[in-house]
Parts: C-alpha cells; structure tokens; sequence
C-alpha cells in the first residue's frame, strides 16, 4: 500500500529539495569529506501512497513516450515527485587519479593549451584535485565565482583588469599565472540574464586565465561551456573535450574533437567520440605527437 522512492544527488540540488532545509550537520560533514578531496553525494527519500505512485507512473510513461520536448516533460516529472524529501544521508568516495595524469597535464600546459576542467564535484574537492592534478599551482593568483562568498564579476574583472594589452608575451606570461574556479549557480545566472553584458563580461574574465575549473556544473552546463567558447572567442578556437562518463557525453559532442576513456564509467563517452583511449596520459601522445604530425601533413597538402 506504500512505496518507498529513493533520490541521490549532489548535495545543492538535494538541499533544496529536502522538506527540512536547515541541515547543519550534514553540509558541516560535506564541507569536510570534501576539503579531504572526497566526491561526496546526497542521499534523500520520500513515501509515497500506492494512488500517487501509480498515478505518476502513469504520467512518467505518457512522457517517455512524447515525441516532442521529450526532455523537458521528463524533467518536469522529476521536478515533480522529487521534492519533500527525507535526507538519510550521505557517502564520500576517494576517486583516485590514474598513473601520469599531473605529468600529462603538465606538458600540455606548458604546449601553450588553456585548460578547461568541467565536473560536477563541489568547490572544494574540485580545488583540491587542481592541485594534485597540477592543474593549479601554489603561486598562480586564483580568483574564486560563488554566490555564498560573495565575489562576482566584476570584482574579478576589477583585480585581473581585463583588458588587452599591446605586449602579446607579457599578457601571455600574465595569463600563465592567473587560474579561475566558478560554480554552476553562478554560470546559471550569467545564462538566464537578459542581454549580452553579462556573457561578455564572463567571456573577458574567463580568456584572461591559463586555467577554469567549472565545479557543480550539469552536462547540459558543460557542453555550454564548450559551445561558448567556440561562439564568442576570437580568432575561434579549436576545441578539445575528453570524459570518461555518459555525463560528458554532451561536452564530447559539442566539441570540434571528442576524446572519450574506456574505463569503469562504462562506455558511453568512447561510442560518442572521435577517438577513444584507455588511460588519459595516452592523451599526450596522441596530442603532442600524433596531433603534431597530422597538422603537418594538412600543411604539406593544402
């Protein structure tokens, strides 16, 4: 006579779904599995009476069959149930780097190549792998977009003054040290604002660094990304998107060249892509040099 519905998710989504919203406890725990480089999620439940389940179920199957705006009825179904949720708890997990990713990194970095992180972590597991990864370095001036501690945009652009300067190595050797880490609340609210200030007010901002990490961000947020720099920087770039996950399926996609892993996440990321590899410091050779030599054979027959 009663079903038992079970919601996971990461912890700014599910927060704001919970029916108790003062949950010190456990953010005081997630700040701290996170702070240790953990990948923390959020678990929540809900009862549900055998007439409502059925009756969304129902519902659920109409959409799954729509052959118009299939995703937005299906979201719109979740919004649905999933709300007034009992939090039960949380897990934290070590996700453990694989053999040469820092090193790899590394040389792609000093190849000249700016560096997008794009993952759904929170801010602090996110800064914490930048710099094990060696994405962030100890002395690079990292600037910080989050709504709960209060910076913005403007005060970034302010402290980075972000404008071109007429010595291009100088303005190189600046970018080189500068690393920007943003949230998805805020990118969110740079996409729903009318008009372009705010989007070029962020494109200036976020060309003005040698590395951004995206943290908290959808799929849907990550291919943005992607097709944000592709639309709006000058000269347009060539982009380069790698995930190991289905979540990084539509950043794959959106990109000019799509790289997925075969690894443990399944594979979904390599049945998208261009190329596929089983290791990302494979990504080295297959940039630097494979890359390299490709580029010359384009040049020798055009």
């Amino acid at each position: 006579s009663e079903y038992l519905l079970l919601v996971k998710g990461a912890d700014n989504v599910m927060l704001e779904r919970a029916a108790q919203r003062n949950q010190t406890t456990l953010e005081a725990h997630l700040k701290e599995f996170s702070e240790e480089g953990l990948r923390t999620l959020v678990i929540g439940c809900r009862s549900l009476s055998a007439e409502e389940a059925n009756s969304w179920l129902a519902r659920y199957q109409e959409a799954q069959k729509a052959t118009s705006d299939r995703d937005e009825k299906l979201a719109n179904m979740a919004e649905i149930v999933e709300k007034s949720l009992e939090l039960v708890g949380a897990t934290a997990i070590e996700d453990k780097l694989q053999d040469g990713v820092p090193d790899t990194i590394e040389q792609i970095r000093k190849a000249g190549i700016k560096l997008w992180v794009l993952t759904g972590d929170k801010l602090e597991t996110a800064k914490n792998i930048g710099f094990s990864t060696k994405v962030l370095t100890t002395d690079m001036d990292i600037q910080i977009l989050d709504d709960e501690l209060g910076t913005d945009l403007d005060s970034v652009e302010a402290s980075w003054d972000c404008h071109n300067s007429d010595d291009e190595e100088e303005e190189e050797e600046v970018l080189r040290g500068r690393g920007l880490l943003v949230t998805g609340k805020i990118l969110s609210h740079i996409w729903s604002t009318d008009g372009d200030y705010k989007r070029k007010q962020f494109q200036r901002v976020s060309t003005s660094c040698a590395v951004l990490i995206a943290c908290r961000v959808s799929p849907l947020q990550k291919a943005e990304l992607v097709e944000f720099i592709r639309n709006t920087v000058e000269p347009s770039p060539v982009t380069l998107a790698i995930g190991d996950g289905a979540n990084d399926v539509p950043m794959i996609q959106a990109a000019q060249v799509g790289i997925g892993i075969a690894g443990r996440e399944g594979r979904q990321a390599v049945n998208n892509s261009d190329f596929a590899i089983a290791q990302f410091r494979f990504l080295e050779r297959l940039l630097l040099l494979h890359g390299r030599w490709n580029y010359r054979r384009a040049c020798m027959f055009t």
